[in-house]
């Protein structure tokens, strides 16, 4: 299964022209969440769950995570079977390895469109060893706001 690897400027401007075809959704964990901040897409501009792959601090898989998803995407575009092939799909994490692996799992459940934002919300790190200083959501002041 082939996965969209998309540069977080190119996911946000695809979600602020497709907003109802389109869902981010962000698995970080919830600390993750509450001290780096969020996207923020309340300008109309698309769709976003803020929902964990992974569970701090043991870093297991989020249990809930297909059937919370699956959730939002019935209430919110209706029947699963008619929007899998219809619906895209865009997972970021901090810097694109958990949310290429959420991608991964949905494209195998039978999700089409699944869009990997391979430089996550705070991107690479930078020779000093922090990040948003070179790519990710952040730093590309795409919008975001602290919780």
């Amino acid at each position: 299964m082939q996965i969209n690897q998309v540069k977080s400027y190119a996911a946000m401007d695809f979600i602020s022209k497709n907003p109802n075809s389109s869902l981010l959704i962000d698995v970080r964990c919830e600390e993750e969440f509450n001290f780096v901040g969020i996207c923020d897409l309340s300008n109309d501009s698309g769709h976003y769950l803020p929902l964990p792959w992974r569970i701090y601090p043991t870093m297991d898989l989020n249990s809930q995570f297909t059937i919370e998803l699956e959730n939002y995407l019935e209430e919110n575009f209706g029947e699963l079977q008619k929007i899998k092939g219809n619906i895209n799909l865009f997972f970021i994490c901090r810097s694109g390895a958990r949310s290429n692996e959420a991608a991964h799992h949905f494209a195998g459940l039978g999700y089409e469109n699944c869009h990997n934002v391979s430089d996550g919300f705070e991107g690479d790190l930078d020779n000093c060893q922090k990040r948003s200083n070179i790519s990710g959501w952040k730093f590309n002041k795409l919008p975001w706001k602290q919780t």
